[in-house]
């Protein structure tokens, strides 16, 4: 039996062979997942990831892209896409039980239709809420992680965990989640809030990132954390490097934060420009940027 019988023979969902992951990330970068796996339930999930186990098989998961930069020779191994099978939200007065396929976009509208405060720090922030959870997505002073009272996943060995808010332990950009699990589901507890405010809020800081952001080109958001007391864009545009080009890759000349791909560009070309703004800020000013956006088949060592 092929291994692909093998896959489908385990899942209801869909399973493709070689799929192109530039399909999938913000970047619109990225060779093929050697095989992407659509969930249609928990079940299926758990299933996958036992024979990816015995077969020692590496897994990843897909959430929208939009924090991802894939190697251009893509990745070995099952890309997991929960867009299909846990892809809801169920309102219940100011609670929210979110699958994490489900928009972040989407969810903040809802929020603010319904006049519920507490995700306007997400307003803007594209992608799904497994992946906002994964890296507590929102601004420097707060986080999604701030209204999260319980979590579910699975484990890298399929074993299924709920921590509660007392169990959690998010800070800036990280949720220190066990390796390997994959976000199944969150409750949130918003508040109260009133409509035209939050609206307002919400216009805010869309008008703020579109002034602000290259958002007409591909990107992948922030690529460096902001180091504490200080923002990575100020060092990399002070360092002289703000429409540095390598191929399809720029350094973006509205935002020193952000690489665009302003056509065709490569994940080596982004690496190289990586490279280039961590060595340069380190030489001037001795700090070491850490990388926000995640990397699927290349190396942190630059």
């Amino acid at each position: 039996m092929s291994l692909h019988d093998s896959l489908r023979g385990l899942v209801r969902g869909e399973v493709l062979y070689r799929e192109p992951l530039s399909k999938y990330t913000s970047f619109r970068i990225g060779g093929p997942a050697e095989w992407m796996v659509f969930p249609a339930d928990l079940e299926d999930l758990q299933r996958v990831i036992g024979y990816a186990n015995k077969q020692g098989m590496k897994f990843f998961i897909l959430g929208g892209g939009s924090n991802l930069l894939v190697a251009d020779e893509g990745v070995s191994g099952i890309v997991f896409n929960l867009s299909k099978g846990f892809n809801y939200a169920h309102f219940d007065g100011t609670t929210v039980v979110v699958g994490a396929g489900y928009s972040l976009p989407r969810l903040v509208a809802g929020a603010v239709a319904r006049g519920l405060t507490g995700l306007e720090c997400a307003a803007g922030v594209p992608g799904t809420v497994g992946g906002a959870v994964r890296m507590n997505a929102g601004t420097r002073e707060t986080g999604i992680g701030d209204v999260i009272t319980l979590l579910k996943l699975v484990r890298e060995d399929g074993a299924l965990g709920t921590l509660k808010r007392e169990d959690l332990n998010f800070q800036y950009r990280e949720s220190h989640l066990p390796p390997d699990s994959v976000v199944l589901e969150v409750t949130l507890a918003l508040e109260r809030g009133d409509p035209k405010a939050i609206r307002a809020d919400i216009h805010k800081r869309l008008m703020a990132r579109k002034a602000t952001q290259p958002l007409s080109y591909p990107n992948a958001g922030s690529i460096f954390k902001n180091p504490p007391g200080d923002y990575a864009a100020r060092l990399i545009e002070k360092a002289g490097l703000k429409g540095t080009r390598i191929g399809g890759a720029e350094i973006s000349r509205q935002h020193a934060n952000f690489i665009i791909n302003k056509g065709a560009a490569r994940a080596e070309e982004v690496m190289a420009l990586i490279k280039i703004a961590r060595q340069k800020v380190l030489e001037e000013t001795g700090i070491k940027l850490e990388l926000e956006v995640k990397l699927w088949g290349l190396s942190d060592a630059v």
